[in-house]
């Protein structure tokens, strides 16, 4: 038989949907002595569409090369620029221009999907949320589609046209506002929460939903910040 190699020359050309594969199938070894020899090869499987019967049938040189190149091709996830705007099948698609204006549902549905143990399988709902149909362009300003709720003919095609580029891209974006978010609250409770009455912190709370925080979030950080305040 013979073999032909491919090597994707970045995430922007390895699908969404071979990923999931990839990860699907690779979860269960994470923490185990057998990670490494798999993660080669599931990921020559699904990135190099290298058989796992064939890699180390492959010449050891060959097979040096493949296992260089998935090494250099993960180590350049973080690596993963934003990338606003894309189209497919003649309509664009911009990330939300404005993550501190997000409707309440909106960031709840997200917060909801990406902190799942499960956010991976849930990959392609969070990306047709994160990214909406553009409908008005001014140069590099736009607007998206409002949210009303998630679009399952949207999620499909996601996940079978969406690059992986992409994914990381807007996913190292969301998660490091969310690091951020968590910090500020934190921050912003060690200091109101001192000296407040409950009633206080009730309507401390209040305002903070009204302005789209996610209270179940901040609640777990509340009992956290009371467990660390008393003595």
């Amino acid at each position: 038989m013979k073999l032909t190699i491919t090597y994707p020359e970045s995430w922007a050309e390895i699908k969404l949907k071979d990923y999931l594969e990839y990860y699907k199938l690779i979860k269960p070894y994470e923490g185990t002595d057998d990670f490494g020899k798999k993660h080669l090869e599931l990921a020559a499987q699904y990135f190099c569409k290298v058989p796992a019967e064939y890699l180390y049938k492959l010449p050891a040189a060959t097979f040096d090369k493949v296992d260089k190149y998935v090494g250099e091709l993960f180590s350049s996830i973080n690596k993963m620029p934003l990338v606003t705007t894309f189209e497919v099948e003649n309509t664009k698609y911009g990330f939300i221009p404005n993550l501190d204006n997000m409707a309440y549902g909106e960031y709840l549905d997200l917060v909801s999907y990406t902190s799942s143990k499960e956010m991976w399988s849930y990959m392609p709902i969070v990306m047709s949320i994160l990214y909406r149909p553009v409908v008005n362009n001014v140069g590099k300003l736009y607007t998206i589609e409002s949210y009303d709720g998630t679009k399952d003919a949207r999620i499909e095609m996601f996940k079978h046209i969406l690059t992986m580029d992409v994914v990381f891209g807007a996913m190292s974006f969301f998660l490091d506002l969310q690091r951020d978010l968590s910090t500020g609250i934190l921050a912003y409770s060690v200091e109101s929460l001192k000296g407040l009455t409950d009633l206080e912190t009730s309507l401390a709370l209040e305002d903070l939903q009204a302005s789209g925080t996610d209270i179940t979030q901040l609640q777990s950080l509340l009992t956290r910040i009371s467990q660390n305040l008393t003595p």
